[in-house]
């Protein structure tokens, strides 16, 4: 079974962006390994070592990286991490290594192959056991250990990294906030109570587009990992979206344009008695101009940002695709506000904001 969970998607997302793995290897691998590595060289290898037996296991994601001795000499980086302390990890390590130098020497023709060198980032909640290949051997005589392989491992155990270290981390704000949540992915209290820590990324000068789909990946999985009433989404949607208006974000972002305008056109109605209709509108809103501004996102994008399940979204796109048409507005108001009595002023609004979807700009 393939490995495909929130916490894989998040690791992988986290781990995608290479400043994020520099401020590993500082932050957290072994000083002699940091020291040795020229960092300034280091780059994402577009390539799998992953057979259909590993797959349940790793993330398969590699980075290289030159040493500072100026030879031609490379340092592969396997990175990896786990929810459970997995007794059989060492082996399921020794056969992806095997398959990564088994690349160098048949694919790539390599007789001096690079050494590969695995890093596990554990985030379980019993303690982690540190266990070598050489330990699932049963040995008869001390003398038969010659013929066993063997290799080692770095780990960063994050159940012994105390929180005051994590939070003053001043590199790899995205890694922090990643961290953070595996520490805590069986703790919503923390989580809600320190969203601010998790999502200090925001109020940092970073690249805009990472961190709007570092935010998406984030929001993406609190929705997956913990059970958030509507109340607990809304408090984090709005805590980001304050965020978004202070301009402390990245507020000429496609997003933060479309979810700021949004809010704004749809906090007056939200404050009359039909409040239900007002922050369906708000919601109606930020859609269409997600859906605009950013059709490449799709449906789980726009459901990760609004109250609003997939189907819902998706049946929207359908009737959108129809074209602009009379028959259209009204349909896509029918469908989205069902039997809602809405007055003339909230109907023609309604009108121009699906209008505004289909002008260009």
């Amino acid at each position: 079974m393939k490995k495909n969970n929130p916490h894989d998607k998040l690791f992988k997302r986290t781990f995608a962006v290479k400043s994020q793995v520099v401020a590993l290897i500082q932050t957290f691998l072994s000083p002699e390994l940091n020291e040795a590595l020229d960092l300034d060289t280091l780059e994402s290898e577009n390539v799998s070592f992953i057979t259909n037996r590993l797959e349940e296991y790793f993330s398969d994601i590699v980075y290289s990286c030159q040493t500072k001795t100026g030879e031609d000499l490379r340092i592969t980086l396997l990175l990896e991490h786990k929810s459970y302390d997995d007794p059989l990890l060492p082996f399921q390590l020794w056969r992806y290594l095997l398959e990564a130098y088994d690349y160098q020497v048949y694919k790539q023709k390599q007789r001096n192959i690079s050494l590969c060198v695995p890093v596990v980032i554990y985030h379980g909640t019993g303690e982690w056991k540190m266990r070598k290949l050489s330990d699932m051997f049963k040995l008869p005589l001390p003398h038969f250990a010659k013929y066993v392989p063997d290799f080692s491992y770095d780990v960063v155990d994050l159940r012994s990294i105390s929180e005051d270290y994590l939070k003053n981390v001043e590199v790899g704000y995205f890694m922090r906030g990643t961290f953070l949540l595996f520490k805590h992915k069986n703790d919503k209290q923390y989580v809600l109570e320190n969203f601010g820590e998790v999502i200090i990324f925001a109020k940092r000068s970073l690249n805009n587009q990472e961190t709007e789909d570092f935010t998406e990946s984030l929001i993406s999985y609190l929705y997956s990992v913990f059970s958030l009433s509507e109340k607990e989404k809304m408090d984090i949607k709005t805590y980001t979206q304050e965020i978004l208006e202070e301009g402390a974000y990245y507020p000429d972002s496609s997003f933060g344009q479309a979810v700021s305008q949004g809010r704004e056109e749809g906090r007056e109605e939200g404050r009359e008695e039909g409040r239900e209709i007002g922050e369906l509108i708000n919601a109606f809103t930020v859609l269409l101009l997600t859906l605009k501004k950013m059709p490449e996102k799709g449906a789980d994008f726009a459901a990760s940002i609004l109250n609003l399940n997939i189907k819902t979204i998706k049946r929207v796109e359908k009737i959108l695709s129809e074209g602009q048409t009379a028959k259209t507005k009204k349909k896509l108001i029918s469908f989205f506000f069902k039997k809602m009595k809405l007055s003339e002023k909230e109907l023609t609004d309604l009108y121009k904001k699906i209008a505004d979807y289909y002008s260009v700009e």
